[in-house]
């Protein structure tokens, strides 16, 4: 709970009250290899601070083939956000890459605090801005540089990813057919 708290602290100082509260909303939980977080066409609530592992969220194009669309990791969140602020079922599937352990809260429940501790309501908009972030740098990256370019700017975004994560994940974030991806690495 710790590293879930210094998290928050860092980018939105909790008070004794905040951090109190925060922490009885999270319960450990675990995370199996290749298990569901989220699913697509289904609805749920959650959303985890990864204390250990990485996962990747990912959709279906209409050919069957799955597109990466994020990799989240030690001391991130991960959440179907967009489905938890629409209430509406999932569109993407987040998927535990290794073994992950989490702290999991209902997410409308942590959105109560908001009204009481504006701090837990900023350290959430912090980290939704920094995916926001993150999103639109691949985005345009995605149309701008060769394919060499997007797995340097990937391997700085996310140091040392790259060796923990199957091929054809990396392939598909970066767009990139596998054979080409092994011919630049």
């Amino acid at each position: 709970m710790e590293q879930l708290l210094k998290a928050f602290n860092d980018v939105s100082p909790l008070g004794s009250g905040a951090a109190k509260d925060l922490a009885a909303l999270f319960a450990a939980a675990t995370l199996s290899q290749e298990a569901f977080f989220a699913r697509e066409g289904t609805f749920d609530s959650k959303i985890a601070f990864i204390k250990q592992g990485i996962t990747r969220a990912y959709f279906i194009n209409r050919n069957g083939e799955e597109l990466t669309k994020i990799f989240s990791r030690d001391l991130g969140f991960i959440c179907p956000y967009t489905s938890v602020l629409t209430r509406t079922k999932n569109m993407i599937n987040i998927q535990a890459i290794t073994d992950c352990k989490l702290f999991v809260a209902d997410y409308y429940e942590l959105e109560a605090l908001f009204d009481k501790y504006p701090e837990i309501e900023r350290g959430i908009r912090k980290f939704a801005e920094y995916f926001f972030i993150q999103r639109e740098r691949r985005e345009v990256g995605l149309a701008t540089l060769d394919p060499a370019a997007r797995l340097k700017a990937f391997e700085e975004n996310y140091p040392g990813l790259a060796a923990q994560i199957p091929g054809q994940y990396l392939a598909s974030y970066l767009d990139i057919p596998i054979k080409e991806l092994k011919n630049i690495l």
